[in-house]
């Protein structure tokens, strides 16, 4: 997952205006709703292993990764099994959080290199997932391609021709996806990584009026609540004058962002390294009321599972979304008052608390 791109400068020109079509239910989002905590084997066998071992602390660390709410990655064909598994644990008032991560030339070929074969068997594939999404009785938020649209930016690492067919792809599955009634959060990048003008005429570009932080980074919450501030104004501020200008065919909702906050707890590494840098923690607990002063923040989420490795770095580590026992344990003692109220309270993480 690239972040090279200056997060300053002259963004790109403007995108010419489109009438978007916005559906479903625009009014819910996570704003207030309790989360759901998917099940993660390697985890717990770890902690199982700890506990044998005689390294207690470390093994109640673990423990209580396991049972904190963590978003659920849709990464291959197989994503419908895993859904309707998810859904089928959920209790109805939990709200899981999907990514759907799978456009064609996903991560630009790099650590988490795939996705689908084309466009066409793209929005398919999206399709079906929001034909999965519906069936249930358990409403459920989605993250939109992580770094797809940063990717998509004029020096990014696409093509001019690519550019434009990722921003159509993103536009057609936001729209199937808010069809069904699901809340859904357009990955735009990270505070380090686009200027917020940039970001903001990206999100116009694909009709987007919430979108999704810092998915896989580590860059600090209050710098990225400050960024998504503005980056959402800007948005907000622009609709509102292309609807008193040309009459959008949309209602004008509220426009929001969540901010994936599993691993900032350190911060950056020098020098913005974004695969597996060491002496990162884990970041603040999950939640979905986020502090007073962020008006537009609906939720701080984990969305990358921690522990889990962004990549094999050369060999160096283990493949994308791997669980890595060694990383994610450091990162849980690095993390500050994280383990003291665990240890202090022995009870689950709840999102709400």
């Amino acid at each position: 997952m690239p972040h090279g791109v200056p997060s300053e400068g002259r963004p790109e020109p403007l995108f010419t205006h489109h009438t978007h079509k916005f559906v479903g239910n625009l009014d819910s989002s996570l704003r207030g709703r309790p989360l759901y905590c998917p099940e993660r084997p390697a985890v717990k066998a770890h902690a199982v292993a700890l506990r044998e071992s005689g390294s207690t602390a470390d093994a109640v660390l673990i423990e209580q990764l396991a049972q904190t709410p963590t978003a659920v990655w849709l990464t291959e064909p197989s994503a419908i099994d895993v859904i309707d598994a998810t859904l089928a644990s959920s209790a109805p008032d939990r709200i899981p959080v999907f990514v759907v991560y799978m456009l064609p030339a996903r991560d630009a070929g790099q650590f988490s290199a795939g996705g689908a074969a084309d466009g066409d068997a793209y929005l398919g594939w999206v399709q079906r997932v929001a034909e999965a999404l519906e069936m249930s009785a358990t409403r459920a938020a989605v993250i939109l391609e992580p770094d797809g649209l940063a990717h998509a930016c004029e020096g990014g690492a696409l093509a001019y021709e690519l550019r434009e067919e990722r921003k159509r792809l993103i536009s057609a599955a936001r729209e199937l996806l808010e069809a069904v009634r699901c809340p859904v959060y357009v990955d735009c990048g990270h505070a380090r990584w686009l200027s917020s003008a940039l970001a903001a005429a990206l999100l116009r570009a694909v009709g987007a009026r919430r979108f999704a932080l810092n998915v896989s980074n580590y860059v600090g919450v209050d710098e990225s609540m400050a960024y998504g501030e503005r980056v959402a104004f800007s948005v907000m501020a622009e609709r509102v004058a292309f609807s008193l200008g040309a009459g959008a065919d949309a209602s004008l909702g509220a426009v929001s962002y969540v901010i994936d906050v599993s691993r900032c707890g350190n911060g950056p590494a020098q020098k913005d390294e974004w695969c597996n840098p060491r002496g990162r923690a884990f970041g603040p607990a999950p939640t979905t009321r986020p502090r007073p002063g962020a008006s537009a923040c609906d939720a701080l989420l984990w969305v990358k599972p921690p522990g889990e490795s962004d990549g094999d770095n050369g060999g160096c580590a283990p493949p994308a979304g791997v669980y890595w026992p060694e990383l994610a344990l450091e990162q849980a003692r690095n993390a500050r008052g994280w383990s003291d109220i665990l240890l202090q309270t022995g009870k689950r993480l709840m999102a709400c608390a």
